[in-house]
């Protein structure tokens, strides 16, 4: 489910003024039961808005994309806090 409400996301790409009725859409597109789609649509609002608080976090990310493709140099350590 977090799989589909992402990739739904992802494809809208919405403007950050038009994130909720955006994810208004997509839970009225999964259907019922909304609770779990809204749950989830909640969780990854919350991430997104905490992972723009957190400096050096993008980065963070990208050094685990790269750790995670074996045919790629690392980058170094995969802290976000950059220790």
């Amino acid at each position: 489910m977090v799989r589909d409400v992402l990739d739904r996301l992802v494809a809208a790409d919405p403007d950050p003024e038009d994130w909720e009725s955006c994810v208004s859409r997509i839970i009225a597109e999964i259907g019922d039961p909304e609770g779990p789609t809204r749950s989830v649509a909640m969780l990854l609002g919350e991430a997104w808005r905490n992972a723009c608080d957190v400096p050096g976090f993008w980065e963070f990310l990208l050094r685990q994309a790269i750790a995670r493709d074996p045919s790629s140099p690392s980058l170094g350590p995969l802290d976000p806090s950059g220790r």
